[in-house]
């Protein structure tokens, strides 16, 4: 089921000379990433040159081809892409695919089916890869979630009533919380699309609703587009859409007792993507409104919101998980909102534990727009709205 989603985002796409230089395989172990040369990135594999080909053959234009998302699960790289807006899963399968050798660009293999238009995001928990639902193909009011537990095969539970988009998904302890937008169908009917929060406390197979909120303009849309796990308590962000049907109102949330009360500070922030940096610290990537409008980046802790000065002037585009527990950056070299349409665009990947310091990997110009990134066996790895994939290798300095 496909509604308007006015979401703020960042828009990509970009092109490098073809190139499949092999990993550094002799790097050594106690060498830290900053130590590393990396060089300029160069044009890895296009994963998904099989879905944009059937949707430009069955008539689609102006369709995503992004790879939206990148994670690395049991040492395999996965990727997503697909378009909810225009419904391109049911035209073509939308798969987690992956790659399991670097070396390999061209097999890139998928052993399940999504039952979804698009796959935006993913989320490590514990000992899984979660994917949530974001528009299922099968419009029943039933969303939808996914997991794959390591060394068992993917699964979907289809239980989250009333869902219409699952938008993101992430875990305490061994309960799973879901967020997203949803309504039964004669409040759908009405225009009364809630902003929900589900819960599956048996490792994923049931869901259940644990509290909505309705937007005070109803009937208008809201919804909650992202989660964030701190010290094992769980926030959620979203927007509501005014008379106008535009974004008029940036609601915080967080979960207490099963009950969803309001944090403070975000009244002139919008939320485009959260990340867990440390425990107890995470990052929020979005667009400040108040006065000059302008993308930026803040820490978030039970302390409450503060602006990331190491991310003054710039604007994180996505982040990476590392394997020694620090966090990737991308990012555009300016924060002017919106990003300018027309490259070419200054772009940099640098390196972090908890957001007050950056270390930077790599400084580049782009002719085209990133929209993802990861760091697997020695790469960076950077996910293109045109559906190519890029990758700089780290080189042991001479």
């Amino acid at each position: 089921m496909s509604t308007t989603r006015p979401l703020l985002c960042l828009a990509a796409a970009v092109f490098f000379a073809a190139s499949c230089a092999p990993i550094n395989d002799d790097i050594p172990i106690d060498l830290d990433i900053t130590e590393l040369d990396f060089a300029e990135p160069n044009t890895w594999a296009r994963p998904i040159l099989d879905y944009i080909e059937a949707a430009e053959d069955a008539g689609y234009e102006n369709f995503e081809t992004a790879i939206h998302a990148m994670a690395v699960f049991e040492d395999s790289l996965y990727i997503g892409y697909g378009d909810a807006t225009l419904n391109l899963g049911r035209i073509f399968p939308i798969e987690p695919r992956y790659w399991v050798d670097p070396s390999t660009p061209d097999d890139v293999r998928a052993d399940f089916v999504l039952d979804e238009e698009q796959i935006h995001r993913y989320r490590l928990g514990h000992d899984r890869l979660l994917v949530p639902g974001t528009d299922a193909t099968k419009d029943a009011w039933i969303g939808n979630a996914y997991q794959l537990v390591e060394g068992e095969q993917w699964t979907k539970s289809r239980t989250l009533i009333d869902a219409l988009h699952v938008q993101d998904i992430g875990m305490i302890d061994d309960i799973i919380y879901a967020c997203g937008s949803g309504a039964d169908q004669p409040n759908y009917n009405e225009g009364l699309i809630s902003a929900q929060l589900w819960r599956s406390s048996d490792g994923g197979l049931e869901y259940e609703l644990v509290d909505g909120i309705q937007n005070p303009l109803a009937p208008r849309d809201t919804r909650f587009t992202n989660l964030l796990v701190l010290d094992g308590e769980l926030y959620l962000f979203g927007y509501q859409l005014d008379f106008d049907s535009q974004i008029g109102a940036f609601p915080a949330y967080k979960l207490s007792a099963d009950e969803l009360v309001e944090v403070g500070g975000f009244t002139q922030v919008f939320v485009n993507f959260t990340q867990s940096l440390t425990k107890s610290t995470g990052i929020i990537a979005g667009v400040d409104v108040a006065g000059t409008v302008r993308n930026k980046t803040w820490r978030f802790s039970a302390d409450g919101l503060e602006s990331m000065r190491s991310m003054d002037g710039r604007t994180l585009i996505a982040t990476a998980p590392t394997d020694d527990g620090r966090t990737l950056f991308l990012y555009y070299q300016t924060n002017t909102y919106p990003i300018p349409t027309q490259g070419p665009w200054d772009i940099g990947v640098a390196i972090t534990s908890d957001g007050r310091e950056l270390s930077v990997l790599l400084n580049t110009t782009i002719d085209r727009m990133p929209t993802s990134l990861a760091w697997w066996r020695g790469g960076i790895y950077i996910g293109l709205e045109t559906g190519r994939v890029v990758r700089s290798v780290g080189r042991v300095p001479n």
